[in-house]
């Protein structure tokens, strides 16, 4: 059977696709990645706050996936800096380090999207939050909120991946916490011929890749 891999490069902004064929003793290293929706929020229920935060529904979602994850091990764990996103993680997971980064924050559309300052962010983090530590390494303290286009997007998603994959270079098992229009940009980019590619609150996917 003939594989093959797909070059994602970023000129003048756009995305470059190119396929290459490869032989299995190209064929190297598997991640392995988990996808994961935030819990529903208060901005999916039409209350426009700034940062929105998980419902009482989206707080039940995400303790319904500790069952899930209780017993896999991730090499890295990547969350949206974006409280809902924050909370669902620490519902979801137990004991463990949390990357946060700004390359995973949904598409700007409101108030919504605007995340905490990075100090009230490691405040709220460690103050409010205690099942796992989380790791701002990756948050731009001179973050201010603009409008995206799905182009933005987009270019924010290949920075992201290009990240993973250098970050990830001998495989393993990784976890995306992230919001519904940056997976599903994440989704087209792997793979434009995806279909089935929307994501419910606290839905979870699987990818295998071979890089």
């Amino acid at each position: 059977m003939n594989n093959h891999k797909i070059l994602l490069s970023l000129k003048n902004n756009k995305i470059i696709r190119e396929k290459t064929q490869l032989n299995n003793k190209e064929l190297k290293n598997h991640l392995k990645i988990y996808l994961i929706r935030h819990g529903n929020a208060t901005n999916n229920i039409g209350i426009r706050s700034q940062d929105s935060k998980l419902t009482q529904l989206g707080v039940n979602q995400a303790i319904s996936r500790q069952h899930f994850f209780k017993d896999i091990h991730f090499d890295n764990i990547y969350c949206s800096p974006l409280s809902r996103c924050i909370q669902t993680s620490n519902y979801a997971l137990s004991n463990r380090t949390i990357l946060l980064n700004d390359l995973l924050m949904e598409k700007a559309h409101s108030i919504c999207d605007e995340r905490l300052e990075i100090n009230n962010l490691k405040y709220y983090t460690e103050s409010f939050l205690s099942n796992n530590k989380y790791i701002l390494d990756n948050i731009n303290p001179d973050y201010v909120f603009n409008q995206e286009n799905p182009t933005d997007v987009e270019i924010r998603v290949m920075y992201f991946f290009d990240y993973l994959i250098r970050s990830n270079k001998s495989g393993g098992q990784v976890l995306i916490c992230s919001h519904a229009e940056w997976l599903r940009t994440f989704l087209t980019i792997i793979d434009p011929n995806l279909i089935e590619n929307t994501f419910n609150n606290c839905e979870i996917k699987i990818l295998n890749l071979q890089i």
